[in-house]
This record gives C-alpha cells, structure tokens and sequence, in this order.
C-alpha cells in the first residue's frame, strides 16, 4: 500500500476545495479549503512533514456557459 512507504500532503485549491494529510499509518486527516492564507498555513504547519505533496491542476471557469 502507498501510504505504508509514503505521507502526502493533497490540496485542492478554490473557495470548496480542501486539503487532506495521508499518514504513513494509512490514516487520513482532512478539513475544508481554509478561508485564508495564513489558515492554510498554520494547518499545514501543524502536520509532519510530508514525504510528497500534490495540487489538482485547476482550470478556468466562465459561468453562464
């Protein structure tokens, strides 16, 4: 399994993203996009640190389409 070599650090960016922290014991802790920058920050800051980390790639959206 994945998270029994490895810890990652996934971020999905924007307003109703989130971030999620996958330990290496398999266990997840997860919260939703943080309102600032710095609150993503201080989460982040309180976590190991991760032996990878991934961001979803996001593209453009024009409402009314």
């Amino acid at each position: 399994m994945l998270s029994e070599k490895y810890s990652v650090l996934a971020i999905d960016p924007g307003s109703s993203g989130g971030l999620c922290f996958l330990q290496r014991n398999g266990t997840a802790v997860a919260t939703a996009m943080p309102k600032t920058e710095r609150d993503i920050w201080e989460w982040i800051r309180g976590l190991p640190q991760p032996d990878h980390a991934v961001i979803e790639k996001v593209g453009g959206f024009m409402g009314g389409s």
